[in-house]
């Protein structure tokens, strides 16, 4: 029974990743500590996860890239991997030492609702200066690594809005790297059993749910979609306040 619950939770998660590129670690973290598993653990079996639905994903957009013209955000990406990623590692220091002391429902329930409301409030982002998103970049690595609940917040500067095609491709190459940046750091402080991505059920799991996100994407109204993703993340979060 153990096994079907988690079968179906990483086949939905990768669906909903494949769709907006964020979704497995978003989404997944806040309802694994809601099952009683540890910070540990919920990093343990989600990054993996979702390094495998960005990687395959970006080998589907790699099909189409030239058919959408797909592009990156060059400014983003120098941001990005010069300044976002080098501070996962002070997260992932932070949890290292305060993991056992820290209440991360508390904590990650309220990273997610502050990104749920700056998510819905993107003007107030987007009119930031560049050296005030410098330094909240360094910020979404620093909570990232330390509560594996930044993406949200990182996808307001890597996502290209001139259309949905772009957005997903943007966000999905960046958080491949945020995910698997963090979880060699994760291996280097805590090592991790990956054998468990090799069972029949995460295979077909992770496999179906990309296959599914992609076909549903062409058919998905991404505002509602989007509407419907914050709602689970603010009930999740509530849920998790009041555990």
């Amino acid at each position: 029974m153990i096994y079907l619950n988690l079968t179906i939770l990483i086949f939905l998660l990768v669906a909903i990743q494949s769709i907006m590129g964020v979704g497995v670690l978003v989404v997944g973290t806040p309802l694994l500590l809601l099952f009683n598993y540890n910070i540990i653990e919920a990093m343990a079996i989600l990054l993996p996860i979702s390094i495998i639905t960005s990687g395959l994903n970006l080998m589907y957009f790699k099909k189409i890239k030239k058919k959408l013209n797909l592009k990156l955000n060059k400014k983003i990406k120098k941001n990005f991997f010069y300044i976002c990623l080098p501070f996962i590692f002070i997260g992932v220091t932070l949890l290292k030492i305060f993991k056992d002391i820290v209440n991360f429902e508390i904590l990650v329930a309220i990273v997610i609702l502050v990104s749920v409301l700056i998510n819905v409030n993107k003007n107030i982002a987007y009119n930031f200066s560049d050296k005030l998103k410098k330094i909240i970049l360094a910020l979404i690595g620093i909570i990232h690594g330390f509560t594996n609940s930044g993406g949200s917040l990182l996808s307001l500067f890597i996502s290209n809005q001139s259309n949905k095609n772009n957005s997903r491709y943007n966000i999905t190459y960046f958080y491949l790297f945020l995910a698997l940046s963090q979880f060699l750091i994760f291996i280097f402080f805590f090592g991790i059993d990956v054998f468990h991505l090799f069972e029949v059920y995460m295979i077909l799991s992770i496999s179906l749910g990309v296959l599914v996100g992609n076909f549903f994407f062409n058919f998905v109204n991404e505002k509602m979609f989007k509407v419907i993703i914050n709602i689970i993340c603010i009930l999740t979060s509530i849920i998790l306040l009041t555990k």
